[in-house]
């Protein structure tokens, strides 16, 4: 199934995506400074003609988390296999500590990331001039991220 996906996308828009990367590339390595740019923009073109059948790495001390998991209007149970699928694809934490979350939905989220070996993480939902009613670090209500937090994120990225 993976060679007739590869296919079609090559077809389709593989080919377009993956010159273009490849474009990219040789225009960042004509410079000494840009050469680690123009390498990254390789392994992209890589993927943009064939991304069928190949597996994403965590490299470079990436972690992913599940960013506003109460927004997606799941029963607790539901959400829970649905965190246990992601973790199965390699997640590393869920954002627990959220704005939106009432105080029961934020214990459930621990919970889940507590019994699923998953890092948590919080926010703000800052995301710049369209949301004129948050600030940087500041949510509404009573948010608090604790510092322990992020650290416990910068050991898990090996930072």
């Amino acid at each position: 199934m993976t060679v007739i996906g590869n296919i079609l996308w090559f077809l389709f828009g593989g080919l377009i995506g993956g010159l273009a990367w490849v474009l990219a590339g040789c225009l960042w390595c004509v410079t000494i400074i840009g050469i680690p740019v123009g390498l990254q923009c390789f392994k992209f073109a890589s993927l943009a003609f064939f991304p069928f059948g190949k597996e994403v790495i965590y490299g470079g001390g990436g972690v992913s988390f599940f960013a506003h998991p109460i927004l997606c209007h799941m029963n607790f149970d539901r959400l829970k296999r649905f965190i246990s699928d992601l973790k199965d694809a390699g997640l590393t934490g869920i954002e627990a500590i959220y704005s939106a979350n009432s105080p029961g939905d934020t214990r459930n989220l621990k919970k889940i990331a507590e019994d699923s070996h998953l890092l948590i993480s919080g926010g703000s939902d800052y995301h710049g001039a369209n949301k004129p009613y948050l600030r940087l670090g500041v949510g509404r209500g009573n948010l608090y991220v604790p510092d322990e937090i992020l650290i416990s994120i910068k050991q898990a990225a090996g930072k």
